[in-house]
């Protein structure tokens, strides 16, 4: 038998309106009505439909969060920090792992497009969510993207950047004053690897072509493969600069497995001040990114959005500093 709010409405001898009100913990509803009501629900096995809700609202109280990859402590970071600002407003988190595939993103967009959730928070480096989020944008379905640095006339949509370039001009100018010359990277050839390679040129420094290790993705298990051919390579950099803290960790792991030893053999650098950076042996120097404050900030965009609060053109584009972190993975070659 299905049971129906009117059939609680007629065994209560309330209106349907004060059992729709009580599920919804409205204050207009007397507290011992809302407990007779929700107890015989329970007895009837009867849960009220939030979709339908959701319908007559034009309102789902969710927010999806695309990001390419859930095993990811960067990634599963900022996510955290979105959960727990969005949860300050009664909003739940929708977390879209989209592996970068383009079938995934089309069924996320079908999701977007059909209202099963307010709007969305974009979290990632690729340019790939480009033409999606425009799409969004023009379906009226309010679109927040965490991304690297950008320009002022790319802003279509509130955008919360961060700035690496102030942080990498002091990570080679430490690198050079501890003695290093032949200074490498390791990662995609993306905006970490353009801003690297544009401090390195600053600096007028002898490029070592190759030092520059071009990868496929900055993935942990990527990064312990790469890490294991390089420990057998007897020509090395002195220093290595990776693009994310977990590939740097994997690099590490892997050499040490070989019995190259870091800082002693070669220094080691990422990108993040991820938690584990802090614990690892030894411990990770790196370039912090303020994620909760990324976080924080892109779901305030986003909730403004959803309470109608007007942000101005000019407020659109929020850009974080990046900090250098100096721990234990650099060596003194002067010493």
């Amino acid at each position: 038998m299905n049971v129906s709010m009117k059939d609680i409405a007629e065994k209560l001898g309330v209106s349907v309106a004060t059992v729709s009100r009580a599920f919804n913990n409205d204050d207009k509803v007397k507290e011992e009505t809302r407990k007779k009501v929700k107890r015989l629900a329970s007895k009837l096995d009867y849960v009220p439909s939030y979709s339908a809700q959701a319908l007559k609202n034009r309102k789902t109280n969710l927010i999806a969060v695309l990001i390419p990859r859930i095993n990811s402590p960067y990634y599963s970071e900022i996510t955290h920090f979105i959960k727990e600002k969005s949860k300050e407003a009664n909003f739940d988190v929708i977390l879209c792992s989209t592996g970068l595939k383009t079938e995934v993103e089309e069924k996320y967009e079908f999701m977007l497009k059909s209202g099963q959730v307010d709007g969305a928070i974009f979290v990632t480096y690729s340019q790939q969510y480009q033409k999606l989020m425009d799409n969004l944008l023009d379906r009226g379905v309010p679109v927040v993207y965490i991304a690297p640095k950008i320009t002022r006339g790319q802003v279509k949509y509130p955008v919360v950047s961060f700035d690496l370039e102030n942080s990498f001009y002091r990570l080679i100018e430490l690198l050079i004053k501890n003695g290093h010359k032949k200074i490498g990277f390791a990662g995609p050839p993306d905006h970490k690897y353009s801003a690297f390679n544009s401090v390195l040129e600053s600096f007028k420094l002898k490029k070592h072509e190759e030092f520059y290790y071009i990868l496929e993705s900055d993935f942990f298990d990527l990064g312990y493969k790469f890490g294991d051919k390089l420990a057998r390579n007897p020509n090395k950099p002195t220093a290595l600069v990776c693009s994310n803290d977990e590939l740097a960790i994997s690099i590490m792991q892997a050499l040490k497995e070989n019995g190259i030893k870091t800082p002693g053999d070669i220094s080691i650098t990422g990108v993040d001040n991820i938690t584990m950076s802090k614990v690892c042996a030894p411990s990770l120097t790196t370039i912090d990114i303020p994620l909760d404050k990324m976080a924080y900030k892109a779901a305030n965009f986003l909730l403004d959005i959803l309470n109608e609060r007007d942000i101005p053109q000019h407020e659109k584009l929020i850009t974080y500093p990046s900090e250098l972190i100096i721990r234990e993975s650099i060596a003194d070659l002067n010493k």
